[in-house]
């Protein structure tokens, strides 16, 4: 893979692995978890640049996220 794939791929698992199933839970709606999402990467060492440069890649694991919890209760109706 090019170093670039790569650096983005470092980029998601990073989204990923700040957003917690409390997070999903607790939001409202998916933009509420987008906002509280970004306000936690911003605190990271790279998170400004992460949150101000990759903000569409965040809202689509935000996204991804939402759909994979909620949708165990949707199936269960």
């Amino acid at each position: 893979m090019s170093k670039y794939k790569n650096f983005l791929m470092d980029i998601e698992d990073t989204i990923v692995n700040n957003i917690t199933v409390n997070m999903v839970s607790e939001s409202e709606n998916v933009t509420e978890l987008f906002d509280i999402a970004c306000n936690k990467i911003k605190k990271l060492g790279n998170g400004q640049f992460i949150v101000g440069a990759y903000d569409d890649m965040i809202r689509d694991v935000c996204h991804w996220a939402w759909e994979e919890y909620w949708s165990q209760y949707r199936e269960s109706c």
